[in-house]
C-alpha cells in the first residue's frame, strides 16, 4: 500500500474517533498552553525591574519543573485512556490483514497530526494568554508592574521540545502495547477488565516514607533564606508519596470496605467498590493528580492573595513613618544638624508635620550558638547558617523617649525582645560584656533597614549610648571592613498629600544637600515604596493567579476525563445489570456511591498537605515582610472553603457526563 493511504487513514481515524480525540487534543492543547506560558514567564525581563527578583525567578523556575512533571504524567494518563478505547478498531484491523507494523505506521502518523496540531494550537493561544492575562492583572492592580508581554523564543523550544519528546513517548508506548497484545485481545478492546489488583506493600511504604519526610521538611524548617530549596525538595517528595498512597492505599482501601460484609453486601456498595476495585490502578492516578494539582491552586492563590491582603501592614512595617532619614557613621552633632536640615527641608516645603521619632541604632548579623553568638559564621554550612540572627540594639533613653516607657535598666542589664521568637536565655553576651536579660514582648521600632534581613531579630536595649559605643567598637573590630556602623534614624508623618511626600523624599535625594552640610545620609517615603513594593507584590500576585488559573483548569480536565473515562468502562456493566432486574434508579444510586466513595479524597489529602506545608509557606511569606499568621491561615481556610464549593460544582456537572454516557 502507498504512504498516501496511510495518511488518509490516520486522517479518516482522526475524524472518525472525533468524541474520544477531541478531549484529547484539547488536553493537548492546554497543557501546551499552560506549559509556553509558565516557561515564558519564567524567563520574563520584568523580573529583572522588580525588586526581590531572585526569589521571584526561583518561584518560577521550581513552577517549571512541577508542570514538567505533571504535563508527562497527564498527557500519559490521557493517552491510555485514548488507546484502550481504540484497540477493538485496531484489532479489527489486524484481523483484515494489516500487518502491527503498519498499525504501528499509522500510529505514528496519527501522533505526529496530533502534535502538530496541540504544539501548533497550544502555542499560539500560549502567546495570545500571554497578553491577555497581563492586561487583565495590570486593570486589577491598577499599577504598573514590568512582566510586560513578549513572546520567548526560547519558551518556544523548550515546549516544542517537551512535547515532541512526551508524543514519542506515547507512540512508543501504544505500539508496545499493540505488538504485546494478541489479535484476540485487541478485539476485545475495552471490554477487557483489569485483574484485581494485589496491595503493593513495598509501593505504599514508600509513599509512606515520602510523605513523612516531605512533612518532615515542611514542619522543620527554622530559616526563610533555606526554605525556597527546602520546598521544592518538600513538594517532590510529596508528590512522588501522592502519586504511591494513592495508588497502592486506595486498593487498601477499597479492600477494607470489600471485607467489611454489612456494608459491601449492599446492592449500590457492592457493584460500586467491586467496579473500582477492578480499575483501581487507572484511578489511582487521575485521582492523586487532582489531589496533586488542588494542593498546587490552594498553595499560589492563597500564598499571593494574603500577600495583597496585607500589603499595607508589609508597607507599615518597612516604614513606621510617612517619611524617614537615615545617617551612618555620623556623631551626635552632626546628626542633630541633619535633623535640623530636614526639618528647614520642610519648613520650605510648607510639609504638616505631626508626629516624630528619633533614635540611635547598631544592627548585624550574628550566628546564635549555646554558648551566645559568633560573629565568624562565612564559612558555615547551611544547617548552621539557619541559626542566623539580626542584633538591633539601641539605648534605654531613647527606647524610653520612642515607647512612651520607663525602662530603667542596670549597667549589665538589658532588655531582650524577639522578633518574631522570643529570647529564651536568662543571659546576653555581645562581645565582651554580659547582661542579664529582662524579656519584652513588643517593640515599635522595626524601619527598612531591619525589615530588609531575611532572618529573625532580637532587639536588645542597654543602658546608654556607652555602652552601645562600646559594642560598636568590639563589631568594629571583629567584622572590619564588613562591619555595620551606627545608625541615626529621624521619622515623622505628615498630613500632606502623597504627591507632596514623594516630593520632599525627592528633594532631599536630588538637591545638593549631602554636599552643602558634609552629611552622608538618605531619605525614604512610604509613598514612594508603596509604588515600588506595589510592584513586586503585584508581579508575585499576577504568577499567583496565573499558575493558580492554570492548574485549576487542568484540575477541572482531569476531573472531567476520569469521568468520562469511568462512563465508558461502566456502560456495558450497568447495562447487564439491568437487564438481569436492576432498576433505573438502583443504577443512579450505584453510580453516585460510586463517585462519592473516592471522588472527594483528593480533597481531603490536599487539605492535609495544607496543614503540613502551612509552616513552611508561613516562613516563606517571612521573605516577603508578611510575619502575620492569622492573615495567611484565613486566606488558606478561606481559599479552601472557596475552592471545595468549586470542587462540589464540577462533582455535579461532571456526575451529569457520566450518567449521560451511562444512560446512552
Amino acid at each position: 500500500m502507498s504512504r498516501g493511504y496511510y495518511r488518509r487513514l490516520a486522517k479518516t481515524n482522526i475524524t472518525k474517533n472525533g468524541r474520544i480525540y477531541l478531549p484529547y487534543i484539547i488536553t493537548g492543547i492546554i497543557c501546551v498552553m499552560m506549559m509556553y506560558l509558565i516557561k515564558s514567564l519564567s524567563i520574563n525581563p520584568g523580573f529583572e525591574q522588580m525588586i526581590g527578583e531572585e526569589g521571584v525567578t526561583m518561584c518560577m523556575m521550581y513552577a517549571c519543573w512541577v508542570a514538567r512533571i505533571f504535563v508527562v504524567i497527564f498527557i500519559l494518563y490521557t493517552n491510555s485512556f485514548l488507546v484502550k478505547r481504540r484497540k477493538k478498531e485496531l484489532g479489527v484491523f489486524h484481523i483484515l490483514g494489516m500487518e502491527k507494523k503498519h498499525i504501528s505506521l499509522v500510529l505514528l502518523l496519527e501522533t505526529l497530526y496530533i502534535s502538530a496540531i496541540t504544539i501548533g494550537v497550544g502555542l499560539a493561544l500560549g502567546i495570545a494568554m500571554d497578553k491577555l492575562m497581563f492586561m487583565v492583572i495590570l486593570r486589577m492592580l491598577g499599577v504598573e508592574i514590568p512582566l510586560g508581554f513578549f513572546i520567548s523564543s526560547d519558551a518556544i523550544v523548550v515546549t516544542i521540545l517537551l512535547f515532541a519528546a512526551i508524543y514519542v513517548i506515547t507512540w512508543i508506548l501504544n505500539v508496545f502495547q499493540i505488538h504485546a497484545a494478541k489479535p484476540v485481545e485487541l478485539l476485545r478492546g475495552s471490554d477487557v477488565g483489569e485483574k484485581e489488583p494485589k496491595t503493593k506493600f513495598f509501593m505504599a511504604l514508600l509513599g509512606v516514607i515520602s510523605l513523612a519526610a516531605g512533612y518532615y521538611l515542611a514542619v522543620t524548617t527554622e530559616n526563610p533564606m533555606s526554605s525556597m530549596n527546602v520546598f521544592f525538595i518538600a513538594v517532590l517528595l510529596v508528590i512522588l508519596g501522592t502519586y504511591c498512597l494513592f495508588t497502592a492505599g486506595s486498593i487498601a482501601f477499597l479492600k477494607i470496605l470489600k471485607r467489611n460484609k454489612r456494608y459491601y453486601y449492599k446492592t449500590n456498595h457492592f457493584v460500586s467498590v467491586s467496579g473500582m476495585l477492578y480499575r483501581m490502578k487507572q484511578n489511582a492516578v487521575g485521582l492523586a493528580s487532582i489531589c496533586i494539582l488542588s494542593t498546587m491552586v490552594l498553595v499560589t492563590i492563597s500564598f499571593t492573595s494574603s500577600m495583597m491582603i496585607g500589603f499595607e501592614d508589609i508597607l507599615r512595617q518597612f516604614h513606621p513613618k510617612e517619611l524617614e532619614v537615615y545617617a551612618s557613621g555620623i556623631s551626635d552633632d552632626v546628626a542633630s544638624n541633619m535633623i535640623d536640615e530636614v526639618k528647614q527641608r520642610q519648613q520650605s516645603l510648607g510639609l504638616q508635620v505631626t508626629d516624630e521619632v528619633d533614635y540611635q541604632f547598631l544592627s548585624y548579623c550574628v550566628m546564635e550558638t549555646e554558648d551566645g553568638f559568633k560573629t565568624d559564621y562565612m564559612d558555615e554550612d547551611m544547617e548552621a547558617i539557619e541559626k542566623l540572627k539580626n542584633l538591633v540594639i539601641l539605648s534605654e533613653e531613647d527606647y524610653n523617649r520612642i515607647e512612651d516607657a520607663n525602662l530603667s535598666l542596670k549597667n549589665q542589664e538589658a532588655l531582650v525582645i524577639g522578633v518574631p521568637k522570643t529570647y529564651e536565655k536568662s543571659e546576653i553576651t555581645l562581645f565582651d560584656d554580659t547582661f542579664s536579660v529582662k524579656k519584652g514582648d513588643h517593640i515599635g521600632l522595626q524601619n527598612n533597614r531591619v525589615m530588609s534581613n531575611a532572618v529573625d531579630s532580637y532587639f536588645v536595649v542597654v543602658k546608654d549610648r556607652e555602652i552601645l559605643q562600646r559594642i560598636y567598637e568590639k563589631q568594629l573590630e571583629a567584622y572590619g571592613e564588613a562591619a555595620s556602623d551606627l545608625t541615626y534614624y529621624y521619622g515623622f508623618d505628615t498630613n500632606s498629600s502623597p504627591d507632596e511626600e514623594i516630593a520632599f523624599q525627592q528633594e532631599i535625594t536630588v538637591n545638593p544637600l549631602v554636599a552643602e552640610t558634609g552629611i552622608p545620609y538618605m531619605a525614604e517615603s512610604r509613598e514612594a515604596d508603596r509604588v515600588e513594593l506595589k510592584s513586586l507584590y503585584g508581579g508575585v500576585f499576577f504568577i499567583g493567579i496565573f499558575l493558580g488559573s492554570l492548574f485549576l483548569m487542568a484540575t477541572v480536565l482531569i476531573i472531567y476525563y476520569k469521568q468520562i473515562s469511568e462512563g465508558y468502562d461502566d456502560k456495558r456493566r450497568f447495562t447487564i445489570m439491568q437487564q438481569v432486574g436492576m432498576t433505573e434508579k438502583e443504577v443512579s444510586k450505584t453510580i453516585r456511591s460510586q463517585v462519592l466513595t473516592v471522588f472527594f479524597m483528593p480533597l481531603i489529602v490536599a487539605g492535609i498537605h495544607l496543614i503540613f506545608a502551612f509552616p513552611l509557606l508561613e516562613k516563606m511569606l517571612n521573605m516577603f515582610s508578611l510575619t502575620d499568621k492569622v492573615l495567611y491561615g484565613k486566606c488558606l481556610v478561606g481559599c479552601y472553603i472557596v475552592f471545595a464549593l468549586i470542587y462540589v460544582g464540577i462533582y455535579h456537572l461532571t456526575a451529569k457526563t457520566y450518567h449521560s454516557i451511562i444512560k446512552k
